[in-house]
């Protein structure tokens, strides 16, 4: 299988400290697709009803996703439950982040390409 954006970035920041793991969730140079909001943007937007569309962190916490039926996948995935308070340093942890950007990416046909990270910073 060849390796996908997602996959660079398990490896980029899989064992990082966590002002790295920080940086790399907040919007800006070092931010990292696999924490992108669950939209056809991957940026904050509302959805037609509303309600304000999060990154997979956002939605375990009350936000949600562009569709309901991705909400609850996110939801329902353990291994991102166990993310908070943003402690991702393992493999598990961020393959999970991966899989639900994978999951988003299909459900969302629109949806933009992930942003390639030409010469990203290293946490």
């Amino acid at each position: 299988m060849t390796k996908d954006i997602y996959e660079d970035e398990v490896d980029r920041l899989e064992g990082v400290t966590f002002k790295a793991m920080y940086r790399a969730w907040r919007m800006g140079v070092e931010h990292s697709p696999l924490f992108d909001f669950l939209t056809p943007s991957r940026d904050e937007e509302n959805r037609a009803d509303g309600k304000f569309c999060g990154c997979p962190m956002l939605v375990m916490g009350g936000h949600v996703a562009w569709t309901d039926e991705l909400t609850r996948a996110v939801r329902r995935n353990r291994e991102i439950l166990d993310c908070f308070p943003l402690i991702l340093s393992t493999r598990r942890q961020l393959e999970a982040f991966a899989a639900v950007q994978r999951l988003a990416d299909k459900m969302i046909p629109s949806r933009r390409p992930p942003r390639a990270r030409k010469n990203a910073p290293q946490p």
